[in-house]
This record gives C-alpha cells, sequence and structure tokens, in this order.
C-alpha cells in the first residue's frame, strides 16, 4: 500500500485508477484510491463475426486503391496550394480497424441501441479509415476543400463531414466520409502536426472516457485529462479559419449525454470530500476550459448541472493546483471538514514530519522518505538532480514513449 505521494504517483502509473494527477511534492488533498472497474466483455455470436470479418475483408480489399487515390490526391493538393508542410498520410499501419476493435464497437453500440448486425456494417464509416496530415493556419481549410473535390473528380462521393476545430472540444481536426465506386465506405481523418500529436495521446484516455462500463470518476477524469493535453499545446488558439460550424465535443456536451454518470460522479466527489473546482484545478483547467453553448445550457438546465460548471470553476490565469505540471500554490480542495472518510475508501498520507511542498532530490535522506532522514533541494549538495518536468509528467502519467520537444 503506497504510504507517500511519491508512492501514490508510481502506484497510479501502474495502476491508472483515479487517473488524477500524481503529486509528487506534496500536497493538500488527501489522495484517494478507486477499485479497478469491472469492464463488461462484450461477445458476439459467431454468424454476427462472420458478418464483421466478411466487412472487413472488403475493406483490406479496397484499402489500397483508396489509399493510392489519397496520396495521389494529396501529393496534388501540395501543388497547387503550395502547402508547407505537405499533404501527407500518417497512420498507415491502422488503416483498416481491428477485428476485435470492431465486433467491441458492434457490440457497444448494439447494446446501446438495439440494431442487427447488418445494419450496423451498412453504416459503418471507420472500418476502412486515413489520416492525413494538412498544415496549419489559413492553408488548412482551402487544403480539405481541395483534397475533397479531387477525390470527387475521382468517382468518390462525399458523404459526411464534421468539423471538430472548437474551443473546449476533447479532439481536434476534421473528418470526412467518402463512398467509393463499389460501395466501400471510408472514413478521412485532416489532423494538422500539433492537433494529431494531441491526438495521439489522448487516444488511450477517449477509450475510458467513451466506455459506459468505466467508473464515472475514471470517464471525467480522462475526460479533464484530454482537455489538459489540448491545453498545453494550444489548440484552441490555433483555429483554421473557413470551416464548417463545429461539432460539440465539450465536457458540458460529454454530461448533457451521460447524465447517469455525472450524477454517479457527483456523489464520488461528496464521497471522497472533494469538489468539481478542486479536481478541475487539479489538471491546470479553469472556467475558459469549459465553454457551454446556448443549446447544451439549455440541456444543463434539465439535469442541474450548469451551475456546478460554472459558478465554482476557477477563473483565468491564477494558480494551478495542477500537481507536478501547473505553476504557482495548489488552491483549496481537500476534505470537507465535516465529513469523515467512508467506508471502503482508502486514505493514503504522507508521514506528518514530511513537508507538504518543495522539491526533493532522488536519494536524499528525510522523514517519510524512503530510506533516508532530511529533505534536500535542487541547489543543495548530495543527491541526484530530478529530470526536468516533462520527463517527471511522462514518468507517472503514461506509459509510453517519453515527451519530445514540442518548441
Amino acid at each position: 500500500m503506497p504510504q507517500t505521494y511519491g508512492e501514490m504517483a508510481i502506484f497510479r502509473a501502474a495502476e491508472q485508477r483515479s487517473l488524477l494527477p500524481g503529486h509528487l511534492w506534496g500536497a493538500q488533498p488527501q489522495p484517494v484510491l478507486l477499485a479497478k472497474p469491472e469492464l463488461t466483455d462484450y461477445s458476439v455470436s459467431r454468424e454476427d463475426a462472420a458478418v464483421l470479418d466478411d466487412l472487413r475483408g472488403r475493406a483490406e480489399h479496397a484499402a489500397d486503391g483508396v489509399q493510392t487515390a489519397l496520396a495521389e490526391v494529396g501529393a496534388h493538393a501540395t501543388r497547387a496550394l503550395g502547402l508547407d508542410p505537405p499533404a501527407e498520410l500518417a497512420h498507415l499501419e491502422t488503416r483498416v480497424k481491428e477485428a476485435d476493435s470492431l465486433q467491441r464497437k458492434f457490440a457497444t453500440e448494439s447494446h446501446r441501441k438495439p440494431m442487427t448486425v447488418q445494419d450496423f456494417a451498412a453504416g459503418a464509416n471507420d472500418v476502412l479509415r486515413f489520416t492525413m496530415r494538412l498544415p496549419d493556419g489559413a492553408a488548412y481549410a482551402p487544403a480539405v476543400a481541395q483534397v475533397r473535390a479531387s477525390m470527387e473528380a475521382r468517382g468518390y462521393t462525399f458523404v459526411d463531414g464534421k468539423n471538430f476545430w472548437s474551443p473546449g472540444n476533447r479532439h481536434f481536426g476534421y473528418n470526412a466520409t467518402f463512398r467509393s465506386s463499389t460501395g466501400q465506405l471510408f472514413e478521412v481523418q485532416f489532423p494538422t502536426d500539433l492537433s494529431g500529436r494531441a491526438g495521439d495521446l489522448t487516444h488511450d484516455l477517449y477509450e475510458v472516457v467513451r466506455r459506459e462500463d468505466e467508473s464515472p470518476a475514471r470517464r471525467v477524469h480522462a475526460h479533464l485529462e484530454m482537455l489538459a493535453i489540448n491545453k498545453r499545446f494550444g489548440l484552441a488558439g490555433a483555429i483554421p479559419p473557413g470551416l464548417d460550424p463545429p461539432v460539440d465535443t465539450s465536457f458540458a456536451s460529454w454530461i448533457t449525454k451521460n447524465a447517469q454518470a455525472w450524477a454517479r460522479y457527483e456523489a464520488w466527489l461528496d464521497a471522497n470530500g472533494r469538489d468539481f473546482a478542486s479536481i478541475v484545478a487539479e489538471f491546470g483547467l479553469d472556467r475558459s476550459d469549459f465553454p457551454v453553448s446556448p443549446d447544451v445550457a439549455k440541456r444543463l438546465e434539465k439535469i442541474d448541472a450548469q451551475a456546478v460548471l460554472l459558478r465554482d470553476l476557477p477563473v483565468g490565469d491564477g494558480p494551478h493546483s495542477g500537481g507536478d505540471r501547473g505553476p504557482g500554490g495548489r488552491r483549496g480542495g481537500g476534505p470537507r471538514p465535516d465529513l469523515e472518510s467512508p467506508g471502503g475508501r482508502v486514505d493514503v498520507r504522507p508521514d506528518p514530519g514530511r513537508p507538504s511542498g518543495g522539491w526533493q532530490r532522488l536519494g536524499d535522506d528525510g522523514p517519510g522518505h524512503p530510506g533516508g532522514s532530511g529533505a534536500g533541494h535542487p541547489d543543495g549538495d548530495g543527491g541526484q538532480e530530478l529530470p526536468d518536468e516533462d520527463t517527471i509528467w511522462w514518468i507517472f502519467q503514461w506509459k509510453g514513449d517519453p515527451p519530445q520537444n514540442q518548441d
């Protein structure tokens, strides 16, 4: 059982349960643990699996021809518009959805809304999917239009387009669905280099957000971490001009579609003596990261969530309580004085003698610090200096490749 905030961060990196940011240097709120969610093991019948395998087979058969067309169209758009960087395909290794992923999607969607496997197959637009990176800024919208026009000139039918470039969205990009002359549906996603890098980091988090059998706390915290990553990349200030009205995938919109999960999350906050404003601050977010459109505001009023989102959230660029990622001191939060620790919850507290803030050095001795008796600082003698902030963030939040320089 972890005994310090540093050990708690390691525990979270291994288990990824609460998905709250780790607090390496100590913090005011007491950390909490979540039990592992019992995820539903969705399965499909042998007959349905055969239909889905046939769907994948047709996508694989069409993949090379569509890829060649897109590559040529991208090269033409680059020359015609002088694009820099060029319009190029990426992530070709995932162009056809894996069989288990396709089965899980059908099982999930048919569980939410009863449908036959044939109906699902007829509307599945992402069994075959491609990613085409485009330059950001003013060149982005003309590039999307050029690719669409060139594909239509080659006999492909444009079916639908969705613009996700909007402040507060969990995903930034433009997705287009086309149909080939043989009837094969496929999707083309158009990220920029910046939104693509953010998308790579948020992919696993979205897997948590979308699963209705996940714990509400993990779903909410995964969504908040997605917003925090988008904020780190500055995507709200990098929206290309000239696009169609955007689709709303904001946190407020998510609440209106998942009211039961939100109610359970509010109960989790009360049980753990926390409030949403302090959780938001832990992720380095503030009120500006939670835009609410008039339509969503009307729906929020029906579930009494608007006041929670707008009234109590921190405003502007005040101090973060973002654990190891934000500058400045921590805001309030923490257990409410009139609440006892509920049954079933495990509280993990640092030793009473351990300071609640300040930099520590690896290898230093200190009370409450494994193997030590004194606290060190980056400018002191002895011990090994901690790595830079981004590397520490990767160590305790991610299991993939270390962060690359984003400057």
